[in-house]
Parts: structure tokens; sequence; C-alpha cells
């Protein structure tokens, strides 16, 4: 039998405590780590933990936990490896993007715009005008925004619908009289809401790069990580290529050498 959970309070709900709490009994190997928040009364009364062994693990540390099996107790400082200390160092930033498409192309027809990106220090930071098309009837569509940073946040923090009205709204100071009467349909992506990405790029400083970049970049067996944030273009799909060509060409040779 296996238990594990982040939070010992999902085996302290009402309904199962009746059935979980006397598998903690069984003198199986238990790793305990800090309780958090949760009341430490419950916390040793549902595992069956002594006051002094509480204690080792009473105040918040990275990697350390009490070991239990049977009448052996130890407390265990997790060293993690080079690489995992890489990964979980290196942030992901946030960013939003947004197609607005309008009726017309009020940008080309009113402004003399044609092509090229008109910055703003509002949250979207800019807009983008498409460079293809010049002169054609009908619609049109702009990019709404490529927020990052602190911009990239609050945006995504809204609605996809919120998030359109927003870029309306700001917008609407760069084109008065244009942006919302010719708007007709918007959609935006929030990368650090997409659940298999979690941010748009990755967010290294140089000194992460100096102590990290090599260890999140070495092969670890039959382990090897490849994407922009696995290179010196992060960003860009340049970054990603170069990196995935890279990591084929360290595990051809390793191959090789087998």
């Amino acid at each position: 039998v296996i238990l594990a959970s982040q939070n010992i309070e999902d085996f302290l709900i009402p309904s199962i405590r009746e059935f979980t709490k006397p598998l903690f009994s069984i003198p199986t190997h238990q790793f305990l780590f800090n309780a958090g928040q949760i009341n430490p009364k419950e916390y040793m009364d549902a595992l069956q933990v002594e006051p002094s062994e509480f204690e080792l693990i009473k105040y918040p540390e990275r990697g350390t936990c009490l070991y239990r099996c049977g009448n052996e107790r130890y407390l265990l400082q997790v060293i993690a490896p080079e690489y995992k200390a890489a990964i979980d160092q290196l942030p992901y930033g946030a960013s939003v993007k947004s197609g607005l498409q309008f009726k017309r192309r009020f940008w080309e027809q009113d402004d003399g715009i044609y092509g090229g990106i008109s910055f703003t220090n509002q949250p979207n930071a800019l807009i983008g005008y498409p460079n293809f098309n010049f002169f054609s009837k009908g619609k049109g569509v702009l990019q709404g925004s490529q927020a990052s940073g602190p911009g990239g946040l609050l945006l995504s923090a809204r609605s996809p619908d919120e998030r359109i009205q927003d870029l309306l709204e700001w917008g609407e100071k760069i084109h008065p009289g244009k942006y919302k009467s010719n708007f007709e349909h918007g959609v935006s992506v929030a990368w650090n809401r997409v659940p298999w990405t979690l941010g748009c790029s990755a967010a290294w400083t140089e000194a992460g790069r100096e102590q990290h970049y090599d260890n999140l970049c070495a092969l670890d067996g039959r382990i090897v990580l490849a994407g922009e944030h696995a290179s010196r273009l992060p960003t860009w799909q340049e970054g990603s290529v170069v990196s995935a060509t890279d990591a084929i060409v360290r595990l051809h040779a390793k191959a090789m050498q087998a």
C-alpha cells in the first residue's frame, strides 16, 4: 500500500479519516516532512508522531524529512542532483499574446500605418500591424498585445473576455474613435496558464546562467533537456532549434560510444 499526499489534510477529511488513519499504524516506510499550516496536534494524531519526532520537522527546511520504519528513526537530508537544482531555480515568465479582428484596416486607410509596431507604456505593451496584404479591402487583424512581466501577470489573471475588453480600452487610446467601433472578434493566450508550459520562456539571470546553465544542458543518463530554456537564445524558436540539434548530436555521440 502506498499513501502519498502533498497535504496531510487530504487524509483528515471526515468521510475518509476512519479509513486512512489505521493504515498509518502499519510499520511501513514513512517519509514525513514539515507539517506546514496544519494543526500540530492533528498532524501528530493522524500519523502517530511523538512530540520529540515532530520537533525534528517542526520548521520548514528544504530537503529535510523524518524517516520511520518500525522502531527506526532517521532525520534525512535529501540532496538533489545538480540538474534538479538548475531546473528548480529557473522560472518561466508570464506572457499574453492577443489577436484582434476588425471590420476594416483603419490603421492603413485612416492613419497611413503599413506594418510595424506601436509601442505603448500600457500593460498590453504594443500593437502589431500586419506586414502583408497592404491596401486590401475588407477585414484585418492586429496583434493586440505581447505583454510580459507585470503586464503579462495582470492580463493572465483575467478571463479571455476580460482581456479583450482591456485591450480595446488601451487600443482606443492609440486609435481613438476607431478601435472599438471597428472591432469584431478577439482571441488571447496566456502562456503561464497553459498547463503543459506554465510560461512563455525561461527567465534567466546572468548569475543563474553562470551557476546552472551547463548543469541544465548536461546529459543525465538517458535524459537530456532541449528547448529555448536550454539555449543562449531564450524566447525564440531559433533557440529551441539550436538546442534540439545540439541535444541530438550529443545523444548520437553517446550512443555510438556505448
